[in-house]
């Protein structure tokens, strides 16, 4: 008889997903439940992200605006709506990457018999240099966005929520979209928890919820400098652990490492996020484009990630830009840096995964992050993987996310020190694997309706 191996079943699993989202994408013989005419207003039109009259002089965290979008608003792939308990959204004051007043929106997901002593903040990869390509509204009922790189997290969120939940996920590049720089994601993060944490009365969070903080990729940008900045920034919020994998510590190997690969958009996205902070940048970037390519380069601002790598495939910044490398440019040099992660480590446990054949975003900088922080008493748990690529690593590493986010609410083994652990794959862990195949299961029964959460309250 032949033997399966373990591998054999995570790939199978892996592949029954994406065979799934795939299916979704192309419209397979699941259809939408009950999908109600026309669309919702875009976040560049609809007056609810404006933030009102002196609302820079309020405290950050402040909530400005808030609103109930109702228990169906929020959606896989904009047209499998979810059944949710409650969703409200909430525009409050935060600061930008240099520290400026600016607002943003958080959306808050409390599911069916929550717990509302715990909070998860989920980073959602955005990726986009629009405000446009918001989660806040890609992942509503009805938008218009085809953005499926996005669109997908909605799943990892439902696997959260079954688990009695409740989930915010925030606008962490701000009005602006300024995708990657750090400061302003890290601070956006932070002040939406403290924004739906102090409306308890409305949403039924008590104000010393536990919190952690998980995302991949772009939403480990987020999440890591969320975690770095917690201690200096919003000290008072009670994070009790984080998890992010696939993490973009040090963007200028990343520059290097993308040219020529699938994913070399993501370089030129960030380009236009830093941009859109930093405002000299715009001059040297608009001396060095080739001439022919410039229109090109400033309509990807207004397009969202899906559809750009869709698009451009390996055609990173040395298609739109004169110079092979712009990182050795004294400006390019200083934001960079600025935008490095590392430096005081979080007080609280981080569960951290990276592969080493990540071809996306290089092992050495994030391996140089754990031993930065271990250095300085940091409580990590770091799992490398030899083999899995950047993608597969969101959806196998999840799983082990998870687990360490269901152990860290329990409250046993509890990490007190740093360790790492090199697997073939974290598919390898079986525990994982009874998580991804839940995930699965939820995702499906999410998608037909059935409702979020536990069968009963904690």
């Amino acid at each position: 008889m032949r033997r399966i191996s373990v591998r054999s079943i995570a790939d199978s699993t892996t592949i029954t997903l994406l065979l799934l989202l795939a299916g979704l994408c192309a419209g397979s013989e699941l259809r939408p439940r009950d999908v109600a005419p026309g669309h919702v207003i875009p976040p560049s039109s609809d007056p609810f992200y404006t933030p009102p009259a002196g609302f820079e002089n309020e405290k950050p965290g402040t909530i400005l605006k808030v609103r109930n979008l109702g228990n169906n608003s929020l959606s896989a792939f904009g047209a499998f709506p979810q059944n949710i308990q409650n969703v409200y959204q909430y525009l409050y004051r935060t600061n930008d990457g240099l520290g400026k007043p600016t607002a943003t929106v958080t959306t808050l997901a409390i599911p069916f018999n929550a717990d509302l002593s715990k909070l998860v903040s989920h980073q959602i990869a955005e990726d986009s240099a629009t405000i446009d390509c918001a989660p806040s509204y890609a992942l509503r009922q009805n938008s218009s966005v085809s953005d499926y790189l996005v669109q997908v997290e909605m799943l990892f969120i439902d696997t959260a929520l079954y688990r009695g939940w409740p989930v915010c996920f925030s606008d962490y590049e701000g009005p602006d979209a300024m995708f990657a720089v750090g400061r302003m994601a890290g601070h956006a993060v932070l002040d939406g928890i403290r924004a739906v944490l102090s409306d308890g009365h409305t949403n039924g969070l008590q104000p010393r919820a536990r919190v952690q903080m998980w995302g991949y990729s772009g939403g480990a940008l987020a999440t890591g400098w969320a975690a770095q900045l917690h201690s200096t920034y919003a000290s008072e919020i009670n994070i009790v652990g984080s998890a992010f994998g696939g993490t973009p510590v040090d963007l200028k190997y990343s520059i290097a490492s993308l040219k020529g690969q699938p994913f070399a958009s993501f370089a030129t996205m960030a380009t236009h996020g830093f941009m859109n902070q930093y405002k000299p940048m715009i001059a040297y970037i608009e001396s060095i484009l080739r001439p022919a390519k410039r229109d090109e380069f400033y309509r990807l601002k207004n397009v969202c990630i899906t559809p750009v790598i869709r698009s451009f495939g390996v055609e990173g910044l040395d298609y739109f830009l004169q110079v092979d490398d712009i990182s050795k440019e004294p400006i390019i040099k200083q934001i960079l840096t600025n935008n490095t992660l590392g430096g005081v480590p979080p007080k609280f446990p981080i569960f951290m995964y990276h592969s080493m054949n990540d071809q996306v975003l290089p092992f050495g900088p994030a391996e140089n992050l754990y031993t930065d922080w271990c250095q300085q008493g940091g409580r990590i748990e770091f799992v490398v993987d030899r083999y899995e690529t950047h993608a597969r690593l969101e959806y196998l590493g999840t799983a082990n996310a998870f687990l360490f986010m269901e152990k860290i609410f329990r409250g046993d083994q509890v990490p007190e020190k740093c360790s790492k652990k090199v697997t073939t794959s974290s598919a390898l862990n079986l525990a994982a694997l009874r998580v991804f195949g839940e995930a699965i299961y939820n995702a499906l029964r999410a998608i037909i309706g059935f409702p979020l959460g536990p069968k009963r309250k904690p």
